[in-house]
């Protein structure tokens, strides 16, 4: 599998610039909390540079996402949950 980077917004956009904005819509980010897994590639990395001070990003693996803002967990971590 090629190697991904997962992305979350974890602050604001409010009051970020116009360009940021757009960024930001570009990585499929539009609220605070929302995670989005991207390739790991030139584009993607100036995208995340533009707002890093936004942002908490860290390479993904073999993460299982049920949808772009709601992190399911990784195969390792399934079924192993404490009751």
């Amino acid at each position: 599998m090629a190697e991904q980077i997962t992305v979350k917004l974890v602050k604001s956009l409010i009051g970020s610039t116009k360009p940021q904005l757009a960024t930001a819509r570009a990585l499929g980010l539009r609220k605070v909390g929302d995670v989005v897994v991207q390739p790991d590639n030139a584009a993607t990395k100036g995208k995340i540079r533009v707002l890093a001070h936004l942002l908490q990003t860290h390479p993904t693996e073999s993460a299982v996402f049920e949808t772009n803002r709601e992190f399911v967990g990784t195969p390792d971590t399934e079924g192993s949950a404490e009751a």
